[in-house]
Order: C-alpha cells, then structure tokens, then sequence
C-alpha cells in the first residue's frame, strides 16, 4: 500500500497528474468508508456487483475512490476546532 501511495504522491510533485481515481471490490464487512478515508481517499460511488449474487454469501460491491494529490492550500488563518 506505501509504494501505492507514494507514486501518485511523485505525479503530483512533477505536475503528471492532480488526482487519483480508482475503483476496487469491497464487501459489506472488509474495507469500509473508514478505511478508505484513513488513506486519504474519498468514497465517490459503492453500488452493488449482481453477477456474484449467487457465488458469494455476503454482497460484492464496487467502489470507486479519488484522492486529491495536490498540498492542501494554506490561507494563514488558523482553523478552529
């Protein structure tokens, strides 16, 4: 997952590229919204796979992602809490 991250990190830096979009399979119970947001990402989309409802017990799900890989903006204003 670091050298995952740390690619689109490098894009960014030389200008190839200002977001990371993606898509991958996740269950109900695996992978959830907490876990994709802790490594920065941002749930866009989560919609069911209906071509394994019969092979898996637990409902498949596609999820598409973006990560924002520009710094954040610094206004000089301090955020409260």
């Amino acid at each position: 997952m670091r050298r995952f991250l740390k690619d689109p990190k490098e894009w960014c830096e030389t200008g190839v590229a200002a977001q990371s979009v993606g898509q991958m399979v996740t269950y109900s119970t695996r992978r959830s919204e907490g876990l994709i947001k802790r490594y920065g990402f941002e749930l866009i989309d989560r919609v069911q796979v209906t071509k394994y409802r019969a092979l898996h017990p637990e409902p498949v799900l596609l999820s598409t992602v973006v990560k924002d890989l520009r710094p954040p903006v610094l206004t000089g204003r301090k955020e409260r809490m």
